[in-house]
């Protein structure tokens, strides 16, 4: 473990220590939202995979590629951010029930009676109105889902062409920030937090959103190192951007972390914008902040840096690969599983973002397996 690793270790297990003393009064962290698990071992897992067969326990294969191949499996996403460290280009999410899949229109699909994965490639956007554009689309995967009655977005991605082209409020994010937040308001459950999400960009054509859902809704976690997104103040456009920090989720005795896009950001401002190695570790000081608040909220010890199921790093310029390989190495150290990827990051000051998914529960203890203050599910309404 790296020196840097131990000073984030000892922020989490600050975190812990503080549960008595923050307790519901916290507001900067997380807050208690409904959260309950049919009593299945719905197992979830997530890994870095080569070429394997898709059996009935997949639940989704995302590979990092752009292709014009069709794939037939509705359970394959391709997704145009290319790899940049030769690993292999798979990311498999497995359940623990089995799964069946399908496709609706252009919607891919599979699901397992607890979670749902799905994903649509909307094509290339024509004429000037982005912002409907991509209301349209998260409109169909999210009425899709909720049809289905998996009506908690859990986490979810967003991979849009030329991310950075325009100027002031009409830079693609921005507009895309705005079409988003129309959908959310239109279909994410009455009361509910936006899930925790990314937006990174590539080169080619076509919009592609998938998303994890759960018949469950899970519960936000924020980072106290950082103004919640959709709190940020106008200069980052008409509408601010709709995610959590991450979001935790539970089924069964298991409980899961999905960790959003985290970058170089404090309060609501880009630090070190023109720094790559600081930008690395506020990036780094970010996510253990995050893992603080979520350790509080599940009196979990297993919550570490060093131990994920799976990072996926987004990497601005391939040059810095060497640089980010070597750093996170001193930061994380050399075994944490990763994957990373070429993509352009939601500001041109952010060089490097990393997101991040943790299993909680199976292995670890009873006290680590709880999640404090359950009540009760909500529907669709």
């Amino acid at each position: 473990m790296g020196a840097f690793a131990e000073v984030i270790g000892d922020l989490v297990r600050f975190h812990m220590n503080m549960v008595q003393t923050w307790g519901s009064e916290t507001s900067g962290c997380c807050s208690s939202l409904s959260l309950v698990g049919r009593e299945t071992e719905a197992l979830l897992s997530c890994s870095r995979e080569g070429e394997e067969s898709l059996d009935q326990w997949v639940l989704a294969r995302v590979v990092f590629q752009d292709s014009d191949e069709q794939v037939s499996d509705p359970r394959v996403v391709q997704v145009p951010t290319p790899v940049l460290d030769g690993c292999a280009p798979a990311e498999v999410w497995r359940s623990g029930l089995p799964v069946s899949a399908g496709h609706e229109g252009s919607i891919g699909f599979a699901g397992n009676g607890d979670l749902l994965f799905a994903h649509v490639r909307a094509g290339d956007p024509t004429g000037d109105n982005f912002a409907e554009f991509i209301r349209q689309a998260c409109r169909r995967i999210l009425s899709f889902a909720r049809a289905r009655g998996y009506c908690h977005v859990l986490r979810m991605w967003n991979v849009v062409p030329r991310l950075n082209e325009g100027e002031g409020d009409d830079e693609r994010y921005k507009q895309f920030c705005i079409g988003r937040a129309r959908a959310f308001d239109e279909l994410l459950t009455p009361g509910s937090r936006p899930p925790a999400a990314s937006c990174v960009g590539f080169d080619g054509k076509g919009v592609l959103i998938y998303l994890l859902a759960s018949r469950q809704p899970g519960v936000p976690i924020e980072n106290p190192r950082q103004v919640r997104a959709d709190w940020y103040p106008r200069v980052y456009g008409p509408c601010p951007p709709s995610f959590c920090r991450a979001m935790l989720h539970q089924v069964g005795s298991q409980m899961y972390l999905h960790v959003s896009g985290t970058a170089s950001i404090v309060g609501h401002e880009t630090v070190h914008p023109r720094d790559f190695d600081s930008q690395i570790e506020e990036t780094v000081r970010n996510l253990g902040a995050v893992l603080g608040c979520a350790a509080e909220k599940t009196a979990s010890e297993a919550l570490s840096l060093e131990r994920p199921s799976l990072l996926r790093v987004y990497l601005r310029d391939g040059a810095h690969l060497d640089r980010l390989c070597s750093n996170l190495d001193r930061l994380l150290g050399p075994d944490v599983p990763k994957i990373i990827l070429r993509a352009d990051l939601c500001r041109r000051s952010l060089l490097v973002e990393i997101e991040g998914f943790w299993c909680i529960g199976e292995r670890v203890g009873r006290r680590s397996g709880t999640m404090r203050n359950l009540p009760s599910s909500r529907t669709c309404g």
